[in-house]
């Protein structure tokens, strides 16, 4: 267990004790110092460990500038000489705050988690720093004692607010000691005082998920939409909304996020909200012009009983730009029929819809009602064994007055 938790309490180490050099001031401690610098660090870059230690060393002995045992001690603890580097930190009888950090780490790297933990609780005394409360939270985590670990989790969050101090809290809270709720509360608390945040959103949303709370999953789900646009937050979203069999709160979200418009026109045609369905299928046409938009527009103008001259005008300027979808076709042909607004070209219409779909019953329907339109009872009539197999009430309607149909 311990040997796991080391890498990262490696990297906040070296964090906390900075992997820059900090050299002395414009006045050197003594002549050649600039030139032992050079090849100190010369040395180190091409990986000849000990020539740097020495360098550092002579460096520390003539300036007794603490930065230079600093970088001694961290290049013994990367050539795992931990023995060497902890009777270096012990002789230097220094509270200088990064070589106990480092003092810290060596221990852990001995596997001794107990005097890790004795200087690290030091380490907060001289540093007040929310840096050694984390690493002291880390140590205790390390050794199981969760509500040890979270009281400074709680006192680093305390002193530096952030994402990366934040998320171990909860990640305990979690998993250790079963306070879902105090969990989320802290995620929408910083949330709401420091802004978003995707991960902070995201393990919220985990949570919620974990305890089965739909409606904090769909808040967070909006939440992480309405800030990163990432289509998997959306579609996850509506699949809740889908299996809730809630359109009403679909089309509220679709509405205010301006996501899947497609999708809001279908909506509002389940929910026969006709009007609003032909404004999304004209600003469709306008950000896309396809003019399939137009002929949808023209069947929804059909529904609102809009002018036929408006309905009209509208069908020929999708034909015109490109439409050749048989059911548009069938649609409007049936309208120039039945309407008696251009029977010679509604069944025109409808031939070619049958060119496509030879098959369609209610194709074949719209063209044997073209045919009685125009007095031609027989050529109607001819399509009437297709059209009785067929049970539905229009065509029913249609039949009965084709056979009464006389040339």
């Amino acid at each position: 267990m311990l040997k796991t938790i080391i890498p990262v309490f490696l990297l906040l180490f070296l964090a906390g004790c900075s992997s820059k050099t900090v050299y002395a001031p414009d006045e050197k401690a003594y002549a050649t110092e600039d030139l032992d610098i050079f090849h100190a660090l010369e040395y180190k870059n091409s990986g000849r460990t000990d020539k740097a230690v020495e360098t550092y060393a002579t460096l520390y002995k003539k300036s007794g500038k603490a930065e230079y045992l600093i970088e001694k001690i961290k290049l013994l603890i990367g050539a795992k000489r931990y023995s060497e580097a902890k009777t270096q930190i012990l002789e230097a009888n220094t509270q200088n705050i990064k070589l106990q950090r480092l003092l810290v780490l060596v221990y852990l790297k001995q596997q001794k988690l107990d005097d890790a933990l004795k200087i690290a609780l030091k380490n907060i005394k001289t540093s007040n720093s929310y840096i050694d409360y984390k690493v002291a939270a880390d140590l205790y985590l390390a050794k199981k004692e969760y509500e040890h670990s979270f009281k400074y989790m709680q006192s680093a969050y305390a002193k530096n607010q952030t994402v990366e101090t934040l998320m171990p809290m909860v990640k305990v809270l979690v998993s250790y000691l079963k306070k879902d709720a105090d969990a989320i509360a802290y995620l929408q608390t910083h949330l709401k005082s420091f802004g978003f945040n995707e991960a902070l959103a995201s393990q919220l949303l985990a949570i919620y998920g974990k305890n089965s709370n739909v409606e904090g999953m769909k808040e967070s789900l909006k939440l992480l939409y309405n800030n990163t646009k990432k289509d998997d937050y959306a579609k996850k979203l509506l699949s809740i909304y889908g299996y809730q069999n809630d359109s009403e709160g679909a089309i509220g979200f679709l509405e205010e996020s301006g996501y899947n418009q497609p999708l809001l026109y279908d909506l509002y045609k389940q929910k026969k909200l006709y009007s609003k369905a032909l404004d999304v299928a004209m600003q469709l046409y306008k950000d896309t012009a396809n003019p399939t938009w137009l002929a949808q527009a023209a069947i929804l103008q059909y529904d609102l009983e809009y002018p036929l001259t408006k309905i009209v005008q509208t069908f020929e300027q999708a034909i015109e730009e490109g439409v050749n979808d048989p059911m548009y076709l069938n649609y409007y042909g049936y309208i120039l029929i039945d309407h008696e607004l251009d029977i010679a070209y509604g069944i025109k219409l409808v031939k070619q819809a049958l060119e496509q779909k030879p098959d369609s019953v209610y194709y074949i329907d719209s063209l044997a009602w073209g045919y009685y339109k125009q007095k031609k009872c027989k050529m109607a009539k001819k399509y009437l064994p297709r059209l009785e197999m067929d049970d539905s009430e229009e065509i029913r309607q249609h039949i009965k007055m084709i056979k009464r149909c006389t040339d």
